[in-house]
């Protein structure tokens, strides 16, 4: 039913519980992707790359997330972080 209760021009395929499915495992299967190519990046860094170092951050009472960055990180390189953090999550 669409406005007024008048017919609706809109017709999904797929239900929406299906398409956020799709999502995930798109999202799950790029994490595992950029994951896979860090490490590859990491086992070719020469010596003099920036080391790594692991920050950990209690995002949930029951969730502590941890990202590898460099030591050497700059405040530019923060900014651009965080604005593709917050491309991330898909607000409902």
């Amino acid at each position: 039913m669409g406005r007024k209760g008048k017919k609706t021009r809109l017709s999904w395929d797929v239900r929406p519980a299906d398409i956020e499915k799709a999502r995930k495992k798109e999202i799950d299967e790029l994490i595992t992707s950029v994951s896979d190519s860090v490490l590859d990046e990491e086992d070719e860094q020469d010596d003099g790359a920036a080391e790594l170092l692991t920050h950990e951050y209690r995002l949930r009472r029951d969730l502590v997330v941890s990202i590898k960055l460099p030591e050497d990180l700059t405040a530019k390189e923060a900014s651009r972080l965080s604005q593709w953090l917050v491309t991330i999550p898909y607000d409902e």
